[in-house]
């Protein structure tokens, strides 16, 4: 089973490395390049991952690590897959996105206007 959970195990994987790269500050570059190299081992072709699941979940990854442009590309992709997700964002009650919702391309994303 490895060949098609796989790409689901190294993202859990570089996201736990993720989060100890944010609890620990004298290890913080290297945790974080370690949880980095371990996302570019994630792609899943079209037939593993039909719905595109993988890449909201790479997406989050992304945003625990601060690369905020590429999770933004990410989720991009994602809602190419899955447009009707975008309403879901943009209700904006999942803590998983919170470091983006301040950015001007998250309302852009999801079709919101702040006011």
């Amino acid at each position: 089973q490895w060949a098609s959970d796989g790409p689901t195990a190294r993202i859990i994987v570089a996201g736990v490395i993720a989060r100890a790269a944010a609890a620990d500050p004298s290890n913080r570059t290297r945790l974080a390049d370690s949880a980095r190299h371990v996302l570019m081992t994630t792609r899943a072709s079209r037939e593993q991952d039909p719905e595109g699941e993988l890449l909201g979940t790479q997406a989050f990854v992304r945003t625990l690590l601060g690369d905020k442009d590429e999770a933004f590309r990410l989720l991009k992709e994602y809602f190419a897959i899955n447009p009707s997700h975008r309403a879901l964002f943009a209700k904006g009650n999942s803590w998983w996105w919170r470091p983006l919702m301040d950015d001007p391309r998250f309302d852009e994303l999801v079709g919101f206007q702040r006011r």
